[in-house]
């Protein structure tokens, strides 16, 4: 959706702040791009290197995802352009659209909406769809009774499947979710994970949200 002129505005005149003038006069040019791949898509893609038309890529959402679907079944392929969203309560791996099936601006989302329990696991990906994106991250919020702390898996180049599982006490949390945008040659993945319990066990890392490489 296009600014408006009032919204132009205020970031115009944000750029007096030296330190927000990269990030707004991205935001304008986007904005402007009428033509190019970045206005023309169903998601934005936004990140510090390697972006669709040049613009940079650090989070990967869609705008409005739609009508909620159920995932497929276990090994099942996820449709490109769909919101996946459901109590998921099985150890599942699911398969990403390929490369030579994908276009720029392609999106899913999956989101779990009542939590995992302690070692129910979804995986998504594997060597067929290629490296993610590589930069691409996810967060893991960690939240007890006196903190709240966040932290971050960063995907590197052999890194193509992206791995939420439960954990008592860690990551599991209901509405934790993980969003992906083809940007023209790779997928883009990031993510937000909260913890389940009383947040003692870290969301981020092994047994919890994280890249892998996967068959």
């Amino acid at each position: 959706m296009a600014l408006t002129p009032v919204s132009r505005m205020a970031l115009e005149s944000a750029l007096t702040e030296p330190s927000a003038n990269t990030e707004i006069k991205d935001i304008l040019e986007i904005n402007d791009n009428t033509a190019g791949t970045v206005a023309a898509s169903k998601a934005v893609i936004y990140n510090a290197a390697g972006g669709v038309a040049g613009y940079p890529t650090i989070e990967a959402f869609a705008q409005a995802p739609g009508a909620v679907t159920v995932l497929p079944a276990n090994g099942g392929l996820l449709v490109k352009n769909t919101y996946y969203a459901e109590d998921t309560t099985n150890n599942d791996a699911f398969l990403l659209p390929t490369i030579a099936n994908s276009t720029a601006g392609d999106w899913i989302i999956i989101r779990d909406t009542a939590g995992l329990a302690n070692n129910e696991k979804i995986t998504v990906g594997s060597a067929a769809n290629g490296d993610f994106a590589v930069g691409s991250h996810i967060t893991g919020i960690n939240v007890t009774a006196t903190a709240s702390t966040e932290a971050v898996d960063i995907s590197v180049a052999t890194d193509n499947s992206v791995i939420l599982e439960g954990e008592t006490n860690g990551c599991g949390g209901a509405g934790s979710y993980i969003s992906l945008v083809f940007n023209g040659s790779f997928w883009v993945c990031s993510g937000v994970a909260r913890n389940i319990g009383n947040g003692s066990v870290a969301v981020i890392g092994a047994g919890g949200f994280r890249f892998a490489a996967t068959a």
